[in-house]
């Protein structure tokens, strides 16, 4: 996703002849994946594993099945079976996302009898995350997630340089679905 937002607010005030202006500029730019049928054995090689024992299960049917028709025609009638139900298993999905933002804002007061322009306030924020959600089963989701913030002030009297970063991992457990 790729975002670009502006605002711009003045408002003038008679009493002290003044005029208040206040603007921001937004900047977000947004990287999202989803991997369908994600295993977790299959990073640390428990995939290769149990793709050799399916190979040597094929191989004992097939032998097996040349010696016996009746037990051929039970084999396909549980092969069948187990198809349809490896079918009905549930997907374990992988979602990737990556955020990134810039936000610009500032507050100017204009003096109108004296002309005098002045910053109020202000801040030029960077802002990434991250977050990777992987779905254990119908009911328990696994999310992993770091945000960083960096925040400039327009005004070095007002405050400091700020860096907020947040990180942690959290379990989602659904009861009805």
């Amino acid at each position: 996703k790729a975002e670009y937002k502006t605002a711009r607010v003045s408002t003038l005030s008679i009493t002290s002849a003044q005029i208040n202006e206040t603007s921001s500029k937004d900047f977000v730019i947004g990287w999202g994946w989803k991997i369908n049928d994600f295993r977790l054995s299959s990073l640390f090689g428990g995939g290769k594993a149990s793709k050799q024992a399916a190979k040597s299960n094929r191989n004992r049917r097939g032998s097996a099945s040349s010696r016996n028709t009746s037990a051929s025609s039970r084999d396909k009638a549980s092969s069948s079976s187990s198809s349809s139900s490896s079918k009905k298993a549930f997907a374990h999905d992988l979602n990737l996302r990556f955020d990134f933002s810039l936000r610009d804002q500032a507050a100017i007061r204009r003096d109108i009898q004296s002309g005098l322009c002045e910053a109020t306030s202000g801040q030029l924020a960077i802002k990434a995350s991250a977050q990777i959600d992987y779905t254990m089963s119908r009911y328990i989701t696994m999310s992993i997630y770091y945000d960083r913030q960096h925040s400039k002030p327009l005004l070095s009297s007002q405050s400091y340089p700020t860096v907020t970063q947040d990180f942690g991992m959290t379990m989602k457990v659904s009861l009805t679905r």
